[in-house]
Parts: structure tokens; C-alpha cells; sequence
């Protein structure tokens, strides 16, 4: 159990490295408070990585809450951002994780907003046939 929990604790640390790619782009805004656009889209993979961008996008610059969570409510990562325009980039291991769903919580402070995106991962392969004839 000790050696699970240090795994555990190991992998929350690589984690929060991984989800350390981040760029907030503030962008000088007037006008009224609009809902917050929020946006998570599979990019790719890359070694055995699901890689994911976050987009958060408002007139208004606001602070944002960002907490991702396994299907047990485990917190694997936390932060709190701010600006109008922020990209952010997660790459997770599924496999080290041991789960196949996760959750992305996002919540905009200003306008109290929250948003929660869920993760299904789903595996298979694909084994094709090209027939090309020949003169």
C-alpha cells in the first residue's frame, strides 16, 4: 500500500510537469460580461500520450479554475490561471494512470461559470489491406 501511494505520489509530481506548457495570450478588452467560451479538443498522440488543449477565451480578462480528476474524485491536477485568452496543453498517460475515464473541470471565478468536460478513452486497432493492380 506505502508503495502505491509513493507511485501514486511520484506520478501526480510528472503529472503537474507535463501540464506545465502553458501560454496565456491577455488581450485588452471592453464591454460587458459575456459568458466565457471554453473548448477541450483531442491533438494528438504522442508516445503513448493523449495529448490535450484547453482553450479558454472571454472579452473580460478572468481567473480560471482548472482541476482534472480521475473516475475515484482523485485530484491530479490543479491551477488557476487568468487572462482573456488562454491555450493550454496536458499530455496524460493513461496507461500510468490506470483508468480509462478522466474530468476537466473549469470554472471562470468572475462570472461563475463552470464547465466539465469528461474523458472516455477507448482503444483499438485497425488493420488495413491496400490492393493496387499492377500492368
Amino acid at each position: 500500500m506505502k508503495k502505491t501511494m509513493k507511485n501514486y505520489g511520484i506520478l501526480v509530481a510528472a503529472l503537474m510537469l507535463t501540464f506545465s506548457f502553458a501560454s496565456a495570450a491577455p488581450a485588452a478588452a471592453k464591454g460587458g460580461n459575456e459568458n466565457p467560451s471554453t473548448e477541450l479538443k483531442f491533438i494528438g498522440s504522442d508516445n503513448n500520450h493523449a495529448l490535450f488543449q484547453l482553450s479558454l477565451n472571454n472579452k473580460v480578462e478572468d481567473e480560471y479554475s482548472i482541476i482534472i480528476t480521475d473516475v475515484y474524485g482523485n485530484i491530479l491536477y490543479s491551477d488557476n490561471v487568468k487572462g482573456s485568452s488562454i491555450n493550454k496543453k496536458f499530455s496524460v498517460n493513461l496507461d500510468e494512470l490506470g483508468v480509462d475515464k478522466l474530468f476537466f473541470k473549469v470554472r471562470a471565478r468572475k462570472s461563475d461559470i463552470a464547465e466539465t468536460y469528461e474523458i472516455n478513452r477507448s482503444v483499438r486497432f485497425v488493420e488495413e489491406a491496400n490492393i493496387s493492380k499492377i500492368k
